[in-house]
C-alpha cells in the first residue's frame, strides 16, 4: 500500500511539486526493500541477543561507511537525486544484510544456530515474540504520528520557518539520545535474563544502574548542547538562505536540551518492560507522551493559549519531562513487585 500511496500522502502532509515526487521516490525504493531492512534489525538483534554486540556493531558500521561513499556516488555521480540517497542506503543495508546472512547461515560461530531445514511452528513462542514486538511497532508508530500532527501545528503557528527550526533542531536532540538507545537494548537483554532466571536482585541491580548511568551520561550531552548550542546552529545554517533561522534555533536547543537528563527514566524503564514481557506498559506510556501529551500539549500551548512557536516546543518539553518521571515511578514498582515475587523462589 505504502508505494502506491507514497505521492498522494506527502502531498497531504503539504508537500508540492518537485519536494513531493522525490519524498514519495525515496519512500517507494525503501518500502520496496523492506525485507532487506527486516533482516538486517533481526541478524543484529540476534547477534546482540547472544552478547555478540561486536560483531553487530562491524555490520551496522560497514553498512554506515558504504552510504556515506555512495550517497555522493548515486545522487551526484549516477545523476539519480533523491531517488540515489535510497538506493544508496538501500545497498549499504544490503551490504550489512549479506555480512550478517554469512555470519548467521554460512559460518556461524553463534550460540543459536539457524536452520531453515529444522524450522518448526511454535505458537506459544510467536506469541511471546509478538508479545513485544508488536507494541515496540506500535510505539514507533505513535512517535511518528506525533511528529505528524507537531509539524501540522508548527506549520499553523510559524509557517515553514517554524517547521525547519524545529526538524533541524530535533535531528540534534535525536544524536543526543543514541548512546540511551544502545543501552535500551542492553536493558532489554540483561532484565530479559534476569527475569527468565527469577533473579529479583539482578533485575533490580541492572534497572538502577541502568538509570543512574543513564542520567550522568545525559547530562554530560546537556550540558555539551547547551554550550554549543550557537556552534551547532551556525553548522546547520551557514548557508545565507538558512542565516535567519540561527537564533531560534539556538532558542530551541537551550530549551530542548533540559530534557535530555530525563531520557533514560523513561527509555530504559519502556526497555525493562519489554524485557520482563510487559510491552504493553512501554507501549500506553509512549502513546501518552507522544500522540497525548506531545501533540495536545504543544497544540494548547501554541495555539490555544497563543504562545506560537515556543509554546509549541514547551508543550513537547514539559510532556517528556513529566512523561519520564512517572514511567520511572511506574518501573520502579513494578521491579520491586517482581522482586518480592521471585524472591521466595530464590529462598529455596
Amino acid at each position: 500500500m505504502a508505494i502506491p500511496l507514497a505521492l498522494p500522502l506527502f502531498r497531504r502532509l503539504g508537500a508540492e511539486g518537485e519536494a513531493a515526487k522525490g519524498a514519495a521516490a525515496y519512500a517507494r525504493i525503501l518500502f520496496g526493500g523492506a525485507a532487506v531492512l527486516f533482516f538486517a534489525n533481526l541478524g543484529t538483534a540476534l547477534l546482540r541477543g547472544e552478547g555478540d554486540a561486536q560483531r553487530a556493531m562491524y555490520a551496522m558500521v560497514l553498512g554506515s561507511l558504504l552510504n556515506i561513499g555512495l550517497d555522493p556516488l548515486f545522487i551526484y555521480g549516477l545523476r539519480l537525486g533523491v531517488a540515489g540517497a535510497a538506493w544508496a542506503t538501500l545497498t549499504s543495508l544490503l551490504s550489512s544484510a549479506l555480512l550478517l546472512a554469512y555470519w548467521l547461515f554460512l559460518r556461524p560461530r553463534t550460540y543459536l544456530r539457524l536452520s531453515p531445514a529444522k524450522f518448526r511452528w511454535d505458537l506459544a513462542l510467536v506469541r511471546e515474540i509478538l508479545g513485544v514486538g508488536v507494541p515496540a511497532s506500535l510505539a514507533q508508530l505513535s512517535m511518528s504520528l506525533a511528529m505528524l500532527a507537531v509539524n501540522g501545528i508548527l506549520l499553523r503557528v510559524g509557517g515553514t520557518r517554524a517547521v525547519a527550526v524545529f526538524g533541524t533542531g530535533w535531528r540534534v536532540v535525536t544524536l543526543g539520545t543514541i548512546p540511551m538507545n544502545g543501552m535500551a537494548t542492553g536493558v532489554t537483554a540483561v532484565t530479559a535474563a534476569a527475569f527468565g532466571a527469577r533473579d529479583g536482585e539482578k533485575l533490580r541491580t541492572a534497572y538502577f544502574y541502568a538509570i543512574g548511568l543513564g542520567v550522568l551520561v545525559q547530562l554530560g550531552i546537556a550540558s555539551v548542547v547547551a554550550a554549543s548550542a550557537p556552534l551547532l546552529a551556525l553548522l546547520f545554517t551557514y548557508a545565507p538562505e538558512s542565516q535567519p533561522l540561527r537564533s531560534d534555533l539556538i532558542a530551541f536547543l537551550r530549551w530542548m536540551c533540559l530534557f535530555l537528563p530525563t531520557v533514560p527514566l523513561g527509555m530504559l524503564t519502556s526497555a525493562m518492560f519489554n524485557g520482563v514481557r510487559m510491552g504493553g506498559r512501554a507501549l500506553l506510556l509512549t502513546v501518552l507522551r507522544t500522540v497525548v501529551l506531545q501533540a495536545l500539549g504543544g497544540w494548547a500551548l501554541g495555539v490555544a493559549l497563543g504562545l506560537g512557536e515556543r509554546g509549541v516546543w514547551w508543550g513537547i518539553l514539559a510532556a517528556n519531562v513529566l512523561m519520564a518521571w512517572v514511567g520511572f515511578t511506574w518501573g520502579r514498582r513494578t521491579v520491586a513487585r517482581l522482586a518480592q515475587t521471585f524472591a521466595p523462589t530464590q529462598a529455596g
